[in-house]
């Protein structure tokens, strides 16, 4: 199952700096576009004959613009891409004919849509929606469509500081769970700052106006409708990452993204549509392993 801190705020999700004033500045809080490669590697299987995994991600996204609605309402629409690959290597040799079912291709569209507000009195609201596609595209059905939602307040306790609460209902249209949990905005002082939203925690310092360090960590991951010997499946990777990251500025808001660190809590499920599990290589939990990742974000347009 993805862990308790996938249950951030809307309001704060993907939030990506804190608020210099009193009025919420959209550019303030996002990434407006992000491309990004993760790769875990060679994750040992607990059970013996089960071999080793790399998983690899690659994740596009793109804020698509800004629309002021009435009642001091923002909408945000938005749209991602991930291409995800799983591939196993030392299987035993008996469970090789089941690697084809796992190493396929894994993509993962959403169209996510924020809607956010704030009162008068530092007051903070918001909600998301999100369709989506999580599937090995083999064969389109049902089960391949995705859809979550969110809802989350906060409050603005002073210039530097929003704590917020939020609730978050996955896969609402074919098997529904619900997650509660915080998430905030730090700026410490003029060099440090930390947030934690949805599935992130990032504590940063700056090293002036162009670059920064940091610790990361995160949920890292994916749940996709795939086939097994024609039958509806589901494979599912849970795991969590934590490590260290550099931001150097390219040019203007562009900004390289660097990050190193350890996955922990590997975990890999393929089961058919009643849920009963399938036998296959690099199936059940996994030890820690290194990560990477290299990025390139842009903080406006």
């Amino acid at each position: 199952m993805i862990p308790l801190l996938i249950a951030g705020t809307a309001l704060v999700a993907p939030l990506e700096a804190t608020p210099t004033d009193d009025t919420l500045k959209i550019a303030d809080y996002v990434n407006v576009a992000s491309l990004r490669v993760t790769h875990s590697f060679g994750m040992d299987f607990d059970s013996p004959g089960q071999g080793d995994l790399d998983f690899t991600n690659l994740g596009a996204f793109a804020m698509l613009g800004q629309v002021d609605l009435p009642g001091g309402l923002t909408w945000l629409p938005a749209l991602s891409y991930d291409l995800s690959h799983l591939e196993l290597d030392g299987a035993h040799p008996a469970l090789s004919r089941l690697v084809p079912s796992l190493e396929r291709p894994l993509h993962r569209i959403d169209f996510y849509n924020f809607l956010i507000g704030q009162g008068s009195d530092g007051w903070l609201y918001g909600m998301m929606i999100t369709p989506g596609i999580h599937s090995s595209m083999d064969d389109i059905g049902s089960d391949d469509f995705f859809l979550s939602a969110a809802a989350g307040v906060g409050y603005r306790f002073s210039e530097s500081l929003i704590l917020g609460l939020g609730i978050y209902g996955s896969d609402l249209a074919n098997d529904p769970s619900f997650f509660v949990g915080p998430g905030f905005l730090w700026e410490i002082d003029e060099n440090w700052s930390s947030f934690f939203y949805g599935t992130r925690f990032v504590l940063r310092r700056q090293l002036g106006d162009d670059r920064s360090i940091g610790v990361e960590g995160a949920w890292n991951g994916g749940e996709w409708a795939t086939e097994y010997a024609g039958r509806d499946a589901q494979l599912e990777f849970d795991s969590i990452r934590a490590g260290l990251t550099f931001r150097q500025r390219l040019f203007d808001d562009v900004w390289l993204d660097l990050a190193a660190g350890v996955t922990f809590g590997n975990e890999l499920s393929f089961t058919t549509d009643d849920g009963r599990g399938i036998h296959a290589p690099g199936v059940g939990e996994a030890e820690a392993s290194p990560y990477v990742r290299l990025g390139v974000t842009v903080g406006s347009w």
